[in-house]
Formats: C-alpha cells, structure tokens, sequence
C-alpha cells in the first residue's frame, strides 16, 4: 500500500493526487491513469482519490472552486498554482469526472435533484447577486420561481377552468407570464382562455378563485364600473348583460341589484320606464331608464 512518503505512486484512471512542491510551498495536481515518481523536494498531501462523479439527476456544491477563462480552461496564476475564487461557492451539475484541485473543497456530497410534477414549481431565493443562464442579474435575497442555488418552497399550479378563474395582484411592477407588463397594485383576472393551469409568480398575489356569473334565458343583470377589452375600467358607466350567458366579473366590476329576472308582459300590459341618463335603445335616441 501506497503512503505519503513513499517514491512512486500508482493513480488509477479517474484518480488524482496533491503533490506539495517544497521549495515553493506550491501544491499541484496529477491526474490518473499514471505512475507518479516523487522527487526529494516534493511531498504527497492527498494520495489517490476518487474524481467526482455527477449523473444527469444528481448535482454537488463545491467551496473555493477554481477560476476558468471564457472557453472552460483554468485559469494557472503567476505562482504556477490554480487561481481559486476563495469564499465562493459553485453548484456543479452532469458533466465528465472531475478532480478537485488543491484548495477546492466538497461542501455538498453528490445529491439527487428535486423532481418536479407537471403543476409545481420550485421558489427560488439567492444567497448572492448573479446572472442566470437566461441572463437575467439576480440580486441577494430576490426570490423567483425557476433553477437556481437554493430551494424555499414548493408551490402548486391553480386548474383553471369554465368554473374557475384566478384574481391576482401584482406585487410590484414587472412582466407577467403572459408578456404583459403590469404595475404595482393593479389588479386583473386569469382564465382558462389564458391556460389551462397557472403558478403565482413571486411577484403575483393572489386574491382569490372566482366564480362564474350565470344567467338563464330569463335572467340579466347590470354590471358597475365595466372593463373594455383593454382592460381599462370604465368608472360610472353601466353595462346591461342578458342570458342565457356565463360571464367572469373583472376586478373592480360589481353587479347593481344582483341578478334579475326579466319582466314577462301579457297583451293587455305595459311597464311605465323613467330615463336615468342618456343612451340608444335601437333607433330612438332616449335615456337610460329605471322601471317605475
């Protein structure tokens, strides 16, 4: 058996040694397979171990990871010796076995990642500012849902369907999934026209799951306060609706007087109206009425 002392060392394929050169305090590594021949001035500090090995499903964290320049070499500063980020700390997912360089350290054993189903997502929170892959500066303490270096939570996606719609509020300004921009407070509703399932992102609360507004042949209401196809409100203004419909109330519309039902007249009868405001009923030019 091989030891630090000894003057040859056998280094199995994807093995590697530190090898502390004396004379100028410098470590250095040396990869298998090979036969290393100690000199007098060197001492062996890490006999043959293993390289690390990361599958597709699996990922570690290194400490002090070594610098490499834009085409994946490492960066050898003037003192022949890997240049190391000293504090850092690199998340390393599959790639080919690796050695660790002198002063790298394994903080995080090789771990399976966390698999996701189809309607969760993980959130996200970095340690420190960077960019990510999508190139995107992320800043310490911002959280987000997509991969990054530490897991907070795991949230579910809300079904959305005829029968169910999400209202949500944005936290502060930014731009939906959808593509939209939308400020901070504004409020808007997300259907199943829009998807079939939705994931609050950190910068969405929301406010809660509504309902449908369903009307029969029979029935019809007012809505207050409409929204356009913009999504604009439209304050003071008043939309009559007439079934058989089935219809989401958009933030900040409300119904005036609930549902009604519509008013069946015999042939001998009538209904006395009174105008409450302008507007066109077909091609008479009247006001807007209430039933007296």
């Amino acid at each position: 058996m091989s030891t630090p002392d000894c003057v040859s060392v056998a280094i199995p394929p994807y093995h590697f040694i530190h090898v502390l050169d004396k004379n100028t305090n410098v470590s250095k590594l040396v990869s298998g397979p090979a036969t290393f021949f100690r000199k007098d001035h060197e001492k062996i500090v890490k006999m043959p171990q293993g390289m690390i090995t990361i599958t597709p499903k699996s990922y570690c964290k290194i400490l002090n990871p070594v610098k490499k320049d834009e085409i994946g070499n490492v960066i050898i500063d003037e003192y022949d010796q890997a240049s190391l980020a000293y504090g850092d700390e690199e998340y390393r997912f599959a790639q080919p076995p690796f050695p660790l360089y002198p002063g790298e350290e394994l903080v995080k054993e090789v771990t399976p990642l966390t698999i996701l189903s189809a309607n969760s997502a993980l959130l996200l929170s970095a340690l420190v500012n960077f960019q990510s892959e999508g190139g995107v500066d992320r800043t310490a303490g911002e959280r987000w849902l997509l991969e990054g270096p530490e897991r907070v939570n795991v949230l579910k996606a809300y079904n959305l369907d005829e029968k169910h719609a999400l209202h949500v509020k944005a936290k502060r300004t930014h731009v939906d999934d959808f593509g939209k921009r939308r400020r901070h407070g504004e409020e808007w509703l997300i259907t199943h026209l829009d998807a079939e399932s939705h994931i609050p992102s950190v910068d969405e609360e929301v406010v809660k799951v509504v309902s449908p507004i369903v009307l029969s042949s029979t029935n019809y209401c007012v809505i207050c306060d409409p929204v356009d196809d913009k999504g604009v409100p439209k304050i003071g203004k008043k939309v009559l609706i007439q079934g058989e419909k089935a219809f989401f109330l958009m933030p900040g519309e409300r119904l005036d007087a609930g549902i009604n039902n519509v008013y069946v007249l015999g042939q001998n009868e009538g209904i006395i109206l009174r105008a409450m405001e302008s507007f066109q009923d077909g091609n008479t030019v009247g006001l807007l009425f209430s039933i007296l």
